[in-house]
């Protein structure tokens, strides 16, 4: 039995064929690495028996371009031509022998050498990813319009070669975490999962078959961990002076005391009491749009009274919304809605407080959307926090409390 071993400079994986004798020197013979048109191709075909050194002798070939045989070995090297016209894969036999060094031949042995399109060419970095937190990342520049292939529109720039459009797939990628054939690899690794890293073989096909597999390291870190809290907010709102819809000389003022009450549910992707205990946990962990839950509000009249000043006909009062909507933990903000931090607070959204106050030429409204946690304290349990949470509001109004208990 001798062995034919194929070595090749491109990027598809070498393989070896055994070969039988049918008699002293004769051998059966089959396969080789692909070649690829418009580039050069080595490989070598080694026999392990009969006395080295080799060498081998084309007899017979049809393969295109100036691959051969060199002069005192076996390796089979060459610049493989441009592919004919209409062609993509091409398989070309040839025939040749092999001499070992006391001058004995074998063969004439028949190969098939196939040559196809260079494959694609791509490399990929993975981002860490962190327990509990959405992670996505696209292999394909500029991102696909289809979740169907990469390259097919807009024109890919990465990856390249081989005949595009290209499919991704991937395995041994982190629990959670999928591959699309555009080559978005998106989703949610479980906070339990194990973290470390991973070292998933992501491969790219091209339209005709072409393959390129790489293997890449993707590390995956402690992210977050789920709680969920109930609260309440309660507070003294009062405003001793307000003109109704700002026209001060029809000299119609109106005061009140309102108590404010609101009950609350937040889902957390970090445990309050590690914040303000000063636990360490992953800063990404805070952003509001992982950290909300339903809220509803109540403002209840303690005390009200209008000074109408030489005006018999003016009528000011002031009335509260009951309100409910979203409630969303911003670092250290209660706000009721996602957007606080924007230039451009829109309409539809309601306020967490507001109160409207009507007079004769119409009404005007005051109200927050935010509620600022301080000097929040945490019981010895962990299972309570209770903050200082005066309202962002253009209203007075006493400190209130808020109080976040563990469910």
């Amino acid at each position: 039995m001798i062995l034919i071993a194929g070595c090749t400079n491109s990027s598809s994986t070498p393989f070896t064929t055994d070969i039988t004798f049918t008699d002293e020197l004769g051998v059966t013979v089959s396969g080789l690495p692909a070649a690829h048109w418009s580039s050069y191709y080595y490989a070598e075909i080694t026999p392990l028996q009969g006395t080295a050194p080799y060498y081998c002798e084309m007899i017979q070939s049809s393969i295109p371009g100036q691959i051969n045989f060199g002069g005192n070995d076996c390796a089979l090297s060459g610049d493989v031509g441009a592919a004919p016209p209409g062609t993509t894969n091409a398989i070309y036999p040839f025939k040749f022998n092999i001499f070992d060094s006391t001058g004995r031949v074998a063969g004439p042995f028949d190969l098939s050498l196939t040559v196809t399109p260079e494959p694609p060419s791509f490399f990929a970095y993975l981002s860490t990813a962190y327990t509990g937190l959405p992670y996505e990342t696209n292999l394909c520049s500029p991102t696909s319009n289809t979740p169907l292939n990469c390259g097919s529109e807009p024109k890919a720039n990465w990856p390249n070669g081989g005949v595009p459009p290209y499919r991704f797939s991937a395995s041994g990628l982190p629990l959670g975490l999928f591959i699309r054939s555009d080559g978005l690899i998106s989703g949610t690794i479980p906070e339990n999962a194990l973290i470390g890293i991973y070292n998933p073989s992501i491969c790219v096909t091209d339209s005709v078959g072409s393959e390129t597999c790489i293997t890449e390291e993707l590390e995956v870190e402690k992210g977050c961990t789920s709680t969920k809290w109930t609260g309440t907010i309660t507070a003294i709102l009062d405003n001793k002076y307000l003109y109704c819809t700002g026209r001060v000389e029809y000299g119609c003022y109106n005061g009140y005391e309102y108590t404010f009450n609101a009950d609350f549910t937040l889902d957390l992707k970090y445990d309050l009491a590690d914040k303000y205990n000063n636990v360490d946990f992953f800063y990404k962990c805070e952003d509001k749009e992982y950290n909300h839950g339903p809220f509803s509000s109540t403002l209840t009249l303690t005390d009200s009274y209008i000074n109408c000043r030489g005006e018999d006909s003016c009528e000011c009062k002031a009335e509260g919304t009951n309100l409910e909507g979203e409630l969303y933990l911003d670092m250290s903000y209660l706000i009721s809605y996602s957007g606080f931090y924007d230039d451009y607070t829109p309409e539809t959204v309601p306020f967490l407080v507001q109160v409207t106050c009507y007079d004769e030429l119409g009404s005007y409204r005051e109200g927050t959307w935010a509620v600022h946690l301080e000097n929040c304290v945490v019981s010895n349990n962990n299972n309570t926090v209770t903050c200082d949470c005066p309202l962002s509001i253009i209203l007075e109004g006493t400190k209130g409390i808020c109080t976040f208990n563990r469910v």
